[in-house]
């Protein structure tokens, strides 16, 4: 039974005109910073809408058909195809732009911690070889070492000033072992600890600033989950054998703060999907 159109023919003529000149603007969309991606959200959304549209349209028109359901939605199929294939490249982009400012962010991240690991690392042992220094002239060796020669700018990076408190400190603190080690009697514990304190705060506050600055912006639409893939089975947690998705779906939802891209835990990984969502 072939169905003759009239009216509705001339509308759905309309949206395939509709269709393609959105689809193909939405072809041509490319996402490399925060402004492309914009245009790219309201282009998807625009086909998106457009994708309801039909499926709207495509329901109303069935209703007096019944049997020639199947012609209309091999119609609408045709109509939406374009944009289905448009949506999904552009939601490709989206992910993909996203996937590289979150590897940016990381490698910023990682690069602070790398510097605030070392100056922990150069006070710790300073610290640790002025307490050990049993005469004068060995705790003169290590403040020679470790603070008159001092790392700079090269070393340090934009967290120098707080490396130079962290040397001033250390300073103070030399000077309170040599009294201890030259006049037992006059040396203030006390005192010792409070520089102690000090020097350890100072470091744990290196970078605090700067990392909290480095944080993805969620864009509209974006939502990630983890997906469980198996690995080993001999690992795999009795409650989950043969994958039982929704146990390990419900272990994710409890989770998922702890969990890690490509992480496996007890033979199952978890892959970190992203997708986007085009209201």
């Amino acid at each position: 039974m072939e169905i003759q159109l009239k009216d509705e023919q001339a509308q759905f003529e309309a949206l395939k005109k509709q269709s393609e000149e959105i689809s193909a603007q939405c072809l041509l969309l490319t996402v490399t910073d925060e402004t492309t991606l914009a245009i790219a959200t309201q282009q998807l959304s625009r086909c998106n809408e457009k994708i309801k549209q039909i499926d709207k349209i495509r329901e109303e028109f069935k209703k007096p058909y019944f049997q020639a359901g199947k012609q209309i939605d091999t119609l609408a199929k045709t109509l939406s195809k374009p944009l289905e294939d448009a949506l999904t490249l552009g939601k490709s982009r989206i992910v993909a732009y996203n996937t590289e400012q979150q590897k940016i962010a990381q490698a910023a991240l990682n690069r602070i911690k790398a510097i605030k690991d070392r100056i922990t690392t150069y006070c710790t042992t300073t610290m640790h070889l002025i307490d050990k220094a049993p005469t004068e002239e060995l705790l003169t060796e290590v403040y020679n070492q470790f603070i008159k020669t001092f790392p700079g700018a090269e070393t340090w990076f934009e967290f120098l000033p707080e490396a130079e408190a962290m040397r001033v400190s250390l300073r103070d603190y030399a000077s309170q072992r040599k009294i201890a080690i030259n006049t037992p009697a006059q040396a203030d514990e006390t005192i010792q600890e409070i520089i102690k304190e000090h020097i350890q705060e100072t470091v744990a506050e290196v970078g605090g600033n700067a990392i909290a600055e480095i944080t993805l912006a969620k864009q509209p639409g974006m939502k990630g989950k983890f997906k469980p893939v198996l690995v080993d089975i001999t690992k795999v947690r009795p409650e989950w054998l043969e994958l039982n998705e929704k146990a390990v779906k419900e272990y994710i939802k409890f989770n998922e703060d702890s969990l890690t891209d490509g992480m496996v835990l007890d033979g199952v990984q978890f892959i970190y999907e992203q997708s986007v969502t085009i209201r």
